[in-house]
């Protein structure tokens, strides 16, 4: 039994290990193990994109051979593909383009973005989610999980009542590579039919006196060659991804009622055509960065009819074209064709080389509103053109407008080819009894399976290829082994990854109060695995944490004790989505990825993971890269929480479509049976804090609505800043307060927070700590109440970092702080990632840990006693203040108090500083002192002990009591 695997792990090590694969770029030298997370795109049907796609590797002999995907949320079988695995040229963990993956080659089968399973009572496999995103009803299918063994992966899954376990795998028989999957359903209650595989421009048909079906291209066929042309108008029923816009993948927010990203009346790059002839420029945006090289735009106005041109700089293979037109209350409505030639020099309007590629006429929509209109092709290919050319008309006397333009280039992205008319898809069952058969219909095959109460075992083949080798197919199908019990492999096999890795880490000899232990990592690993660390968490054990790496793997580690000598690390699982949290929990991993919380569970004791279990998977993804999920936490009840990103453009600015989940914190209840949103209004909240009682906290980054980065106190239903996440049918006249608003020399990324939870930890007991990625700092945080609205600020800890610093968790073995984090984005880390462990030594450190807010002033408390010469020296301070501009610009400029339309800060006049008795606290008498988004107060002072007390604090002063 052991030989495949041993043949499959030795194959997967020589193609990938760190010292044999040198030459390749890091993310290829990765072993991922037996399957891949991942958001995955199949290059047909058309837009047959996998959100939680659940890539599975198929290996003969220790080779990958060939791969198949599966929808977690819709529970499909997406596509399978022979000739390798998946398309690792670009790190999967970065994506392409803030995009998903490709499948490695052609399908040989595939279903498109709707279930595939049928349910009693419903139009058959109609979608009953208001959007393509997140998992379906659990009483119609629900995705379990994914048992590994050796080098097989079985789904499990349930389809109402019967619970359903799934093996895939490629064979190769007489030259041919057939992948089968092998169904065990029980508790069978209902008669079942799937979708087995599907694909426009086909026609269906059983073979006599077989147990197979084909799908043949219809001779008229090309996938359907017609340009489609769809319009759609906001508010209105909002369903702009019926229009093909999940296609493209960067079409900004098309919520209802949410206007595009840009107003051509304020756009720097506006221009407005009113004469012939006019070119249309690359598109940059109002600070003047490009958008990526294969989508192009334009935002501008057209006044009284005319022709524009698009130049495309180079010939571009297009996937399609897609306008807006906004303008409130007034004209929308569009009526325009559009042409492309291939010419190099772009030529007259009345040359015979531009081509016709559509009409668009919105006038149909009313004004008003959002008018948009998407140009596509269901091969997904509307053409080669150098240069378009739209020929417009004014609509009933009045202007056409064009907000926005989006041109759509193929670039390495599936290409919806015509099926060859010498090919035939085929779908066989292999030694099937009475209780199933094949059925046909159209496009697709169906697998139909009568009620029954044993459970019942079947198995169907796959294959594609030229008509031709259709009998030597048919033949190869009788070779197979008929359907197995799938049970067997469901307790747990033999180890995937026995090694076990030693590293000694380093313990600081600083006397210093708080100094930083380093816990070695195992870069050289016979995985190559990646070090870029997403969360970890204790056991019992204090001495033993788990980690996540943002690669897709977990890894425990033992040893974490006071000297640090012999760390033992082992991989216990793999091929997660961007896990970039983590908690133990009752001596299990749950492991928080981009599609659900995974349960790790170990079946048979040897350390690691047997069954993937979907602990909670409501989630919604969509195709944008920067949606991350980010950190895991749970509270005292056992209640799970986490953070959600919004779906960022591209280059930062703007915001892709957005779904139910983005720019939220999520709270999941300790069964993972159920989900809520607590808080809205977040763009990019990299890690989260909860305090035993439920109180959540997060940090965010500067964006747009995001003026600069913020730590919040989140309270149950806030909105803390970002309108387009606001997921509110009206939205806020302002948002919640933050505690404090950072500079970006402060904190340009934000990361987590912790709250100390003892007294091993030196003087800060039941206080917060704000953790920078971007900066790789640790900062102590200081807040309070007034009227209810919190307030405060920070103030680092003399501590440093060799990475982002973005984890946090106190051990409750040694009380000591640990943290780590990774290089993955915008920082100024040294090394790809770090562990450590920030200790307090006990002896004696003055530092800020209090600041309260007054009527006349600011009183700030001290850890130690201070010099009451120097303390209550007013030169020994000095105070600055600014204002922000809270607007969907990305980021802003400071502005000053005094006036509010001028750039620049303001000096804040300090009368007095009164130091209290027992010399721990000052206060600054500030006469006027008023509310304000950002001051610094820099104190350089003297303890009692006459050593220097020097820090900046940054806080945020949003109410000034008035007592």
């Amino acid at each position: 039994m052991r030989k495949p695997f041993k043949a499959f792990c030795l194959g997967v090590l020589a193609a990938l290990s760190s010292v044999q694969a040198a030459e390749k770029p890091r993310h290829q030298q990765i072993n991922y193990g037996p399957f891949v997370s991942a958001t995955v795109e199949s290059a047909w049907p058309r837009g047959n994109i996998s959100y939680k796609g659940l890539a599975i590797r198929l290996t003969k002999d220790g080779k990958d051979i060939g791969g198949i995907l599966y929808d977690t949320d819709l529970v499909r079988m997406a596509s399978a593909w022979t000739g390798g695995f998946l398309n690792m040229t670009k790190d999967v963990m970065r994506a392409r383009n803030h995009r998903s993956i490709l499948p490695y080659a052609e399908p040989i089968a595939a279903t498109g973005q709707t279930p595939t399973w049928s349910q009693p009572g419903t139009v058959e496999y109609s979608d009953p989610r208001e959007r393509p995103f997140g998992p379906m009803p659990r009483d119609w299918v629900k995705y379990l999980g994914l048992y590994t063994f050796e080098d097989k992966s079985i789904v499990s899954y349930t389809n109402g009542q019967a619970r359903i376990l799934e093996l895939p795998q490629a064979e190769v028989i007489d030259g041919q590579t057939i992948i089968t999957r092998t169904l065990n359903i029980s508790n069978m209650n209902q008669a079942l039919s799937s979708v087995l595989t599907e694909r426009s421009g086909t026609t269906s048909e059983l073979v006599s006196g077989t147990n197979i079906a084909i799908l043949k291209a219809t001779p008229e066929s090309s996938d359907n060659t017609d340009i489609n042309v769809t319009t759609d108008r906001t508010p209105s029923n909002g369903n702009w991804l019926k229009m093909g816009f999940a296609i493209g993948g960067d079409y900004g927010n098309k919520k209802k009622g949410v206007t595009v990203s840009f107003d051509p009346k304020n756009s720097k790059v506006r221009k407005p055509i009113t004469k012939e002839n006019s070119t249309i420029p690359l598109l940059q945006d109002g600070n003047g960065a490009q958008h990526d090289k294969d989508r192009q735009r334009a935002f501008f106005f057209e006044s009284d009819g005319g022709t524009l041109y698009f130049d495309l700089e180079t010939q571009k293979e297009l996937r399609s074209i897609q306008t807006y037109s906004w303008h409130r209350d007034v004209h929308a409505a569009q009526d325009y064709e559009v042409f492309g030639t291939t010419s190099e020099k772009r030529p007259e309007a009345t040359d015979s080389s531009w081509q016709k590629i559509a009409k668009v006429n919105t006038t149909n929509l009313d004004a008003g509103g959002i008018h948009a209109a998407s140009i596509n092709r269901g091969n997904g290919v509307l053409g080669t053109y150098r240069y378009l050319m739209f020929k417009v008309k004014n609509v009933n006397g009045q202007p056409t407008w064009f907000t926005e333009i989006d041109v759509q280039a193929t670039s390495d992205r599936p290409k919806f080819k015509r099926m060859n008319p010498d090919t035939v898809i085929a779908m066989a069952l292999v030694k099937p009894d009475q209780q199933v058969k094949l059925a046909n219909g159209g496009s697709k095959i169906e697998l139909k399976v009568n009620k029954s109460k044993a459970t019942q075992k079947l198995k169907v083949a796959m294959w594609s290829g030229p008509q031709a080798e259709l009998a030597k197919f048919i033949k190869a199908v009788d070779k197979l082994n008929a359907a197995e019990d799938l049970t067997k492999y469901t307790k747990g096999g033999p180890a995937n990854w026995p090694k076990t890795i030693t590293t000694q880490g380093s313990v600081s000899k600083s006397k210093k109060a708080y100094v930083v232990d380093t816990i070695t990592l195992p870069e050289k690993n016979p995985y190559g695995s990646w070090f870029r660390l997403g969360g970890f968490d204790f056991f019992k054990d204090p001495t033993k944490a788990a980690i996540s790496n943002w690669n897709g793997d977990v890894w425990t580690v033992s040893g974490v004790d006071a000297d640090l000598d012999e760390l033992r690390w082992k991989r216990v699982a793999t091929g997660l989505f961007h896990p970039l949290g983590l908690v133990v929990s009752d001596e299990s991993i749950y492991v928080l990825g981009r599609d659900q919380i995974t349960k790790l569970v170990d079946l048979n004791g040897d350390g690691e993971t047997d069954f993937y279990e979907s602990f909670n998977n409501d989630v919604e993804v969509t195709w944008n890269f920067h949606e991350f999920t980010f950190d895991l936490q749970q509270d005292d009840a056992g209640n799970f929480y986490f953070s959600k990103g919004a779906p960022v453009r591209n280059g930062g600015r703007g915001f892709d479509y957005i779904a139910k989940h983005h720019g939220t914190v999520v709270k999941v209840s300790p069964d993972g049976k159920t989900s809520k949103v607590i808080a809205t209004g977040l763009r990019a909240p990299n890690g989260i804090s909860v305090r035993g009682d439920g109180q959540v906290t997060t940090g965010d980054n500067e964006g747009s609505w995001m003026p600069r980065c913020r730590l919040n106190l989140v309270k149950e239903n806030g909105f803390y800043g970002v309108m387009n996440t606001s997921h509110r049918k009206t939205l806020p006249k302002t948002y919640d307060a933050p505690i404090c608003w950072l500079p970006k020399s402060v904190d340009n990324s934000g990361g987590g927070q912790a709250w100390v939870n003892s007294n091993k930890w030196g003087p800060f007991k039941d206080e917060l700590l704000h953790l920078s990625y971007g900066t790789c700092s640790l900062y102590k945080a200081m807040y309070e109440h007034v009227d209810g609205t919190p307030q405060g600020g920070v103030v680092r800890m003399p501590v440093n970092f060799a990475s982002g610093i973005m984890r946090a968790r106190f051990n409750k073995g040694d009380g000591q702080l640990y943290t780590c984090g990774l290089r993955g984005w915008q920082t100024s880390a040294a090394v790809d990632s770090t562990f450590a462990r920030v200790r307090y030594t006990g002896a004696p450190l003055t530092i800020p840990t209090k600041l309260n807010v007054l009527k006349d002033g600011i009183e700030i408390t001290f850890t130690e006693a201070l010099d009451k010469e120097e303390a209550e020296d007013t030169e020994a301070y000095s105070i600055s203040q600014w204002n922000y501009k809270y607007s969907e610009a990305y980021g802003s400029s400071e502005y000053s108090v005094k006036n509010p339309s001028s750039q620049g800060k303001d000096a804040v006049k300090i009368t007095s500083a009164k130091l209290s008795e027992d010399g721990k606290k000052v206060k600054l008498t500030i006469p006027g002192i008023k509310p304000v988004m950002q001051m610094r107060i820099k104190v350089d002072l003297l303890d009692a002990d006459d050593e220097e007390v020097i820090y900046e604090i940054f806080n945020t002063i949003n109410k000034v009591p008035t007592k």
